[in-house]
């Protein structure tokens, strides 16, 4: 590792306050920027331990909970800190969690902060296919709605 570059968190919840942004789709109607550091809040927190205690979740949610973009960061610190892990996201349509891939799981990926860079070289693969790394961020093609992660 070279100097300037540490890797991520390892405790998911300091991974989700310390390096990971949102993107407030209302911005405009609040007059603020739209890239927003994940809110520090304490129900999410809450959320984050309760995850890590289980292999199950279920959160009944609201748009004001940012629960969806909670749910792609944990997953995504996951698959970047747990070599060979396999996440899957349900939706009720492949258009819904395509969706969920590109404006919650890559926005942030693509957003880790380079003091972070060497975790951001880890390659993620969508559906055993498509690999998912720096060369490829700006490809069109995610239109998968699972993921794991591979060492490169």
């Amino acid at each position: 590792m070279t100097a300037g570059q540490e890797p991520l968190p390892s405790d998911p919840w300091e991974y989700l306050t310390t390096a990971t942004f949102t993107n407030d789709e209302f911005a405009h109607f609040k007059h603020i920027e739209p890239v927003q550091p994940f809110p520090d809040a304490e129900y999410l927190e809450y959320l984050t331990r309760q995850w890590q205690g289980t292999n199950r979740l279920r959160v009944e949610k609201s748009r004001d909970m940012i629960a969806t973009w909670w749910a792609a960061g944990v997953h995504l610190h996951a698959a970047l800190t747990i070599p060979g892990i396999y996440i899957g996201y349900q939706s009720k349509k492949l258009l819904d969690a395509n969706i969920f891939l590109d404006s919650r799981f890559l926005f942030m990926w693509r957003r880790i902060p380079s003091a972070s860079s060497r975790c951001r070289k880890r390659a993620l693969t969508v559906m055993g296919r498509q690999q998912i790394s720096q060369s490829t961020m700006n490809s069109e093609d995610s239109s998968q709605s699972s993921w794991h992660s591979k060492s490169s």
